[in-house]
């Protein structure tokens, strides 16, 4: 879609409009649209061709301060035209429309100067723009030309590439930047998307080029070719995912080309008919032979390194040999030729458990497989600071950050902090009244599986889970799981300091608190402190003979009269 102009009114005058072309200040009434036509042709260089898209006229009105500041947007709906269906001719504007638009403006009774400008924030806030490969959008070009300019946001080579603060300042630029250029408010949620989109689709017009399947007469090709600077941030993709074994397979290097004759040597890693191919002890072994060969210079390579980088290298050779790709750089078909001991079409390694036949689709979903369904070896993600270990990186991830590091994500609103970022959000909605309500009973969740379970246990009092050994039942699955674990005296979940055995998480995690060097429960009448809650409670009633109903409604009656 290429946008000509913009339609726009007098100062005042909401009855007579103006077509003003987009790269001059020429004016031209509505009536002699076809003559603005022919000017934005001739004088801007633009063709009706086979693949020219519709041409589109933005409507917008002029405040009466200044013609140049807009008071509002209004998009034209129009049909989604793809790059292979864009054989229509150019489509004229009606003066039917015109005059519809018209009739209906010099109804409206003209705004005041506050109101003005409520309603140039609001509307220009609501103009949608989705930067796009396949339209002849001016916008898309000052997106590009504006992004390229934040070297911080894609450029891995970059001194500030993904630091938080200068990426932070970085948005708020482009943001104002595209603001004023494009007329189109963004925030910083939107524009990460907008971000995001321009990725996705230069990466699909990247597999169209190497291919041959993209014309480079095409508008796609244009803006692959002025999004020529990403190239920067694909070469680096691989590395940043193989965390410190930086693979790189456009240029020739020894890191690479060792690291693919080593895992060469290690079938039991890639081979499905291998013997030990699901062995989950022969496979860990053969990770950290090959960790010791590996050599980095100035880091200690573990069995994590190597299997990121294992999983980077299968990720690049599969997407290459999946569609005939056609490229003439000499390294890529190098260690094309290099990988080809690979099984063909074989990304997901399929490996079956040696005790139950099930399939699992990775070393880490087998590793926690075995250790939770027949009690072998451990999790795959251990701490390096504590024993525990994690089914996920993003567990270790949370537990590090929260255990490990601290509360480093301070609320806006008040004084509190937190060790995770989601626990900040679900903590802001307490001041920003962002909740979910209850419909019967008006009680505010944070969670919609917080309402679903207070729905469930307050108004519908549905208890489905009913155990077949007692008369109890219970509102979810877990809990009567737990249950029936007490029956049959089953205490799996093992506490690594004392040893001692539970049968849920939510006893062994209470448990655990006895073991924390934080007694984060406070006595509000003293100055004791207590690493449970149930301890606080007995301090209470036999030191105070506070007993749990009361305690809060004494300490706010007490509290004050000690503080005067």
């Amino acid at each position: 879609m290429e946008t000509c102009g913009v339609i726009m009114s007098r100062a005042g005058d909401f009855e007579n409009f103006l077509m003003r072309c987009s790269y001059c200040t020429i004016d031209m009434e509505i009536d002699k649209w076809q003559e603005f036509v022919l000017h934005f042709r001739h004088t801007h260089g633009w063709k009706a061709t086979d693949n020219s898209d519709c041409l589109h006229i933005e409507q917008i009105a002029v405040n009466e301060d200044s013609e140049e500041e807009k008071l509002g947007i209004i998009p034209i709906e129009e049909p989604t035209v793809a790059e292979t269906d864009m054989s229509r001719p150019c489509s004229t504007l009606s003066d039917a429309s015109f005059s519809e638009n018209s009739s209906a403006k010099s109804g409206s009774i003209a705004p005041t100067k506050d109101e003005d400008i409520h309603m140039s924030s609001s509307n220009s806030s609501t103009d949608k723009f989705n930067p796009s490969f396949f339209r002849r959008d001016p916008r898309t070009l000052k997106f590009i030309e504006s992004y390229k300019n934040q070297p911080c946001l894609w450029n891995p080579g970059c001194s500030e590439y993904k630091d938080h603060i200068a990426c932070k300042a970085a948005y708020q630029q482009l943001i104002m930047e595209l603001d004023a250029q494009i007329s189109v408010v963004f925030t910083e949620h939107s524009l990460k998307a907008a971000i995001k989109k321009l990725h996705l689709q230069y990466n699909m017009v990247e597999k169209r080029v190497m291919n041959g399947n993209q014309k480079p007469s095409s508008v796609a090709f244009n803006h692959y070719t002025s999004c020529s600077f990403l190239k920067a941030s694909q070469y680096q993709m691989h590395a940043f995912k193989s965390s410190i074994i930086q693979l790189n397979f456009c240029k020739r290097n020894k890191l690479t080309t060792d690291f693919i004759q080593l895992y060469a040597n290690f079938p039991q890693l890639y081979d499905c008919k291998h013997k030990d191919f699901s062995s989950i002890s022969s496979r860990k072994l053969a990770y950290e032979a090959m960790a010791a060969k590996t050599i980095v210079p100035h880091y200690v390579i573990n069995c994590d390194d190597v299997y990121l980088a294992i999983q980077c290298l299968r990720q690049w050779y599969y997407k290459s040999t999946k569609h005939a790709i056609k490229t003439t750089n000499e390294s890529e078909l190098f260690y094309l030729k290099a990988c080809a001991f690979l099984p063909p079409k074989m990304f997901k390694q399929k490996l079956i458990c040696e005790y139950c036949q099930q399939e699992t689709s990775s070393d880490h979903v087998l590793q926690a497989h075995l250790w939770k369904v027949h009690n072998i070896g451990e999790l795959p993600f251990k701490c390096t600071s504590c024993d525990r270990s994690f089914v996920g990186r993003a567990e270790l991830s949370t537990h590090v950050q929260r255990f490990h590091i601290g509360k480093t994500h301070k609320c806006n609103y008040c004084e509190r902090t937190f060790s995770v970022n989601s626990d900040l959000r679900l903590h802001i909605r307490t001041h920003t009244g962002n909740n979910i309500l209850c419909e019967l009973c008006g009680k505010a969740f944070r969670l919609r599986s917080q309402l679903k379970l207070h729905v469930t246990a307050i108004h519908t009092k549905i208890r489905a889970f009913k155990c077949t050994m007692c008369p109890k039942d219970f509102l979810k699955k877990v809990d009567l799981s737990d249950h029936i674990k007490s029956h049959l005296n089953i205490r799996d979940k093992i506490c690594t300091t004392c040893g001692k055995g539970f049968t849920s998480c939510h006893s062994l995690i209470r448990h655990r608190q006895i073991h924390s060097e934080i007694k984060k429960f406070a006595c509000k009448l003293c100055e004791a402190r207590f690493s449970q809650f149930v301890g606080l409670n007995s301090h209470m009633k036999r030191t105070h003979n506070i007993v749990r109903n009361n305690a809060q409604k004494l300490v706010e009656t007490v509290v004050p009269e000690t503080t005067n």
